[in-house]
């Protein structure tokens, strides 16, 4: 869009804008990032088949879920996962599936098997599957039994 003001009046709007914005935004992204990560987490907690491992840089922390290494019966699927930002986590809550794209293509997450990774994402639903990441996108958490 094109400003018919000069310059000397729209950049110091332009400024408080963005001062305001950055100001808003870091109040809320804490609990957002909070809320996002608890839930995509408790997701991942629902892996059943196979084994996801995940590398989160910005804590260090590496955390496998569903089948340990240990366990045969996954027929040895493995994903492993590093997240880079944690931008990852709040793109894929509240985006699923597009968001995991989205930081993927961003850099904010690497996977070095995207085949894997879908793979030990599926869980069997009524003899089909789907993947546990559409369940953020629909609100739902769990099955319906």
């Amino acid at each position: 869009m094109t400003s018919y003001l000069p310059s000397t009046i729209t950049a110091p709007l332009s400024r408080g804008n963005d001062l305001i914005r950055s100001t808003i935004g870091g109040f809320s992204w804490g609990p957002a990032l909070s809320v996002s990560k608890a839930a995509v987490k408790s997701l991942f907690g629902r892996i059943e088949i196979g084994s996801l491992v995940v590398v989160d840089n910005a804590t260090g922390q590496t955390l496998t879920y569903g089948e340990k290494a240990d366990q045969s019966g996954g027929g040895g699927l493995q994903a492993k996962l590093v997240v880079k930002k944690d931008a990852f986590w709040v793109r894929l809550f509240l985006f699923a599936d597009m968001g995991f794209a989205e930081s993927f293509m961003l850099g904010e997450v690497e996977c070095e098997d995207l085949t894997g990774f879908f793979e030990v994402s599926k869980k069997k639903n009524n003899n089909s599957y789907q993947s546990i990441l559409s369940n953020v996108e629909r609100g739902k958490g769990k099955e319906k039994e």
